[in-house]
């Protein structure tokens, strides 16, 4: 049995590397099973056999699946065990969890880069100058759509931190500078804005306005 793991926060980079495993295993014609909270028995699925006898390659996308029980059966039956497996989650997976999973034959790790975090982090009125640097630094590099579902979720959690942070189920450093970035916005600045990027997802999606030079003037309106 070979076992991949595949994990990160960087979400566009690790699900497009997944799918580029499971579309090496179609051209194989091989057999592809996804394994999710729906199904019955996860051991009997990775210890079934394929109708026509075609190799397996089954695939976890939610780590919880994989009990402490699942993990040792794995790990004591792996040499008879005919397929291959692929782990996946869309957010790291801490080291210690990491150390309790079987062996894999590789593991990959996609980290959103240092410089996504430090425009994120940069996202507070009178600092326009410095945020389109930096989102034209990012853009050179990543997608656009996908720094936008990451400002998108920065709002949402600038919000939550402002109107209810108690119930917030980040790390207490992340709370902390979520609080300090919504310092600096009122309650209803941060409902226009949230509003606003749900008319740019829109528009963008319908092909009525470029996503770039949308939220150029989001930021300008709301940031300078």
């Amino acid at each position: 049995m070979k076992i991949f793991v595949i994990h990160g926060d960087h979400t566009l980079n690790s699900y497009e590397r997944l799918q580029s495993y499971v579309k090496k295993a179609r051209s194989k014609e091989w057999e592809i099973i996804n394994i999710d909270k729906s199904t019955n028995s996860v051991k009997e699925e990775i210890l079934g056999q394929s109708l026509f006898n075609e190799k397996r390659l089954l695939v976890i996308k939610d780590v919880k699946l994989l009990t402490p029980s699942l993990v040792k059966w794995i790990k004591n039956n792996e040499g008879r065990i005919n397929c291959s497996l692929i782990i996946y989650h869309n957010n790291i997976i801490p080291k210690r969890a990491l150390n309790t999973l079987p062996n894999p034959e590789k593991l990959e790790e996609y980290k959103i880069p240092k410089l996504i975090w430090s425009f994120l982090d940069s996202l507070f009125p009178g600092n326009v100058k410095n945020i389109y640097k930096l989102f034209h630094e990012v853009i050179k590099n990543e997608a656009v759509e996908f720094v936008f579902a990451m400002l998108a979720r920065q709002f949402r959690d600038i919000y939550w931190a402002k109107v209810d942070p108690k119930t917030m189920d980040y790390p207490a450093w992340r709370v902390s500078k979520l609080k300090k970035l919504a310092s600096h916005y009122k309650k209803n600045e941060l409902e226009k804005i949230i509003e606003e990027l749900s008319l740019v997802d829109i528009n963008s999606k319908t092909s009525q306005a470029s996503l770039e030079n949308s939220l150029d003037f989001l930021m300008v309106k709301y940031l300078e």
